[in-house]
């Protein structure tokens, strides 16, 4: 930090308060040991360490021999260290370990929000991480690995394996293993190959391969990392499923023309969280979770039978990121988190309440409210006199589809729809 603010200092003809007063600033340097006990500590990293009058890090990683000796700290959380150093001002030279490298998953990340440059020159040392070293003994290249990690952290596996040739995760150890082993089975990747390494870097390493019903019955270790090969990744837009291809029953469905309309104007993230608000058989639900791969759809239903068809769709399309939560709404919405969006497609009577309910968990929420009959949207009309919500558009859809009879096509129409969009005033 003081060698950069000195640098542009000097480039743009401005006084730098560092350095009037750098003979007070503290060093700090953060320290990636790489896995195992110091097996990936780069030879930067080494000096930092030999050259540190305290130490500090978890008590695995103050194992390393270039802290022997030396006054330790054995603490990971950023604000009782810096209490614990404004309470020993005598060091001046500290060595934070961290596991792996800074850059990946890191506690540097937490570390560096909390230090103030103006009393701790700060500088990184990288770590060989679990990542290069699980594909260098996989013998693949981690350019093009989607890196993602599930530990400590919920995680869609499921939804990067299936958009992805090569998918790197971090997981909760051996049982972290066995619940991805256990849903990648569920959800139609049985066939996929997985490369578990446990412990990597220790003595105790191991180094497994095969399907995930195999790594299921194998021995593992205690700190685990994976990588998954799917030979067929689908990347494609999962916008407008065929009606054909879901579960149906006897519960309500929203077309695919409608549907992917209304998926297109909520305008989600990888990572939204989103409510489904009358899911019916999870077509919508479903579309939502495979655009939102790395977020959480809420599929709220009212009735049992569709619920279970939600939960069929949810396997068949494998979306572990979708819940199902049984109830009317607004009451079942009660204790579940915060949305960034909310679609309506059955309110059973209750619309204000939903979008009161919605709001108040987040003023921002961005809604779309489907209707069909008249009345219904009379009453999604009346929302910006009721609630604190903007209207950005209502488009009425009028889709017909053709129909073959004898050598002719037919177009066969669908009752027309209103699909009304609206934003929390604060948007």
């Amino acid at each position: 930090y003081r060698e950069t603010a000195q640098l542009l200092a000097s480039k743009f003809g401005f006084a730098c308060p560092e350095q009037e007063a750098s003979s007070e600033i503290r060093t700090l340097s953060i320290i990636g040991t790489g896995v195992g006990p110091g097996t990936g500590l780069t030879s930067a990293g080494a000096e930092a360490v030999k050259d540190a009058d305290l130490v500090v890090g978890a008590d695995r990683m103050l194992q390393i021999p270039e802290a022997a000796g030396k006054p330790v700290l054995p603490e990971y959380m950023p604000t009782k260290i810096f209490a614990y150093l404004d309470e020993h001002p005598e060091y001046r030279n500290i060595a934070l370990l961290v596991s792996g490298d800074v850059g990946f998953y890191s506690a540097a990340k937490s570390m560096l929000a909390k230090v103030d440059p103006s009393e701790y020159d700060v500088s990184l040392h990288c770590g060989i991480s679990s990542v290069q070293y699980l594909c260098a003994r996989a013998g693949v290249p981690w350019q093009d690995v989607r890196l993602i990690s599930a530990h400590a952290k919920d995680a869609n596996i499921v939804g990067n394996v299936r958009r992805n040739s090569a998918v790197f995760t971090l997981l909760n150890g051996s049982e972290g293993v066995r619940k991805m082993c256990q849903q990648l089975t569920e959800y139609g990747f049985a066939d996929v190959r997985v490369a578990v390494g446990c412990d990597l870097g220790y003595p105790e390493e191991k180094f497994l391969y095969g399907i995930p019903e195999e790594i299921l019955s194998s021995d593992l270790g205690t700190l685990c990392a994976a990588l998954i090969f799917n030979p067929s990744p689908d990347g494609r837009n999962p916008i407008s499923i065929p009606d054909s291809e879901f579960i149906r029953g006897d519960a309500p469905m929203t077309k695919s023309e409608i549907r992917a309309l209304s998926v297109a104007k909520l305008k989600l993230c990888e990572d939204s969280l989103v409510y489904d608000i009358g899911a019916g058989t999870g077509s919508v639900t479903v579309e939502m979770a495979l655009t939102a791969y790395n977020g959480t759809v809420y599929a709220v239903e009212k009735e049992d039978a569709a619920a279970d068809l939600i939960e069929e769709n949810k396997r068949k399309f494998g979306t572990p990121n979708v819940e199902v939560i049984r109830g009317l709404a607004p009451e079942a919405m009660k204790d579940l988190p915060a949305p960034t969006h909310v679609f309506i497609g059955g309110s059973s009577g209750n619309l204000k309440d939903i979008v009161a309910c919605v709001l108040e968990k987040n003023p921002e929420a961005r809604i779309i409210v489907n209707s069909v009959t008249l009345e219904t949207i009379s009453e999604v009309l009346e929302l910006p006199q009721v609630c604190a919500v903007e209207q950005e558009e209502v488009v009425c859809i009028n889709a017909a589809n053709s129909r073959h009879l004898g050598r002719y096509n037919l177009m066969a129409a669908q009752n027309p729809v209103y699909i009304a969009v609206f934003r929390g005033k604060s948007a």
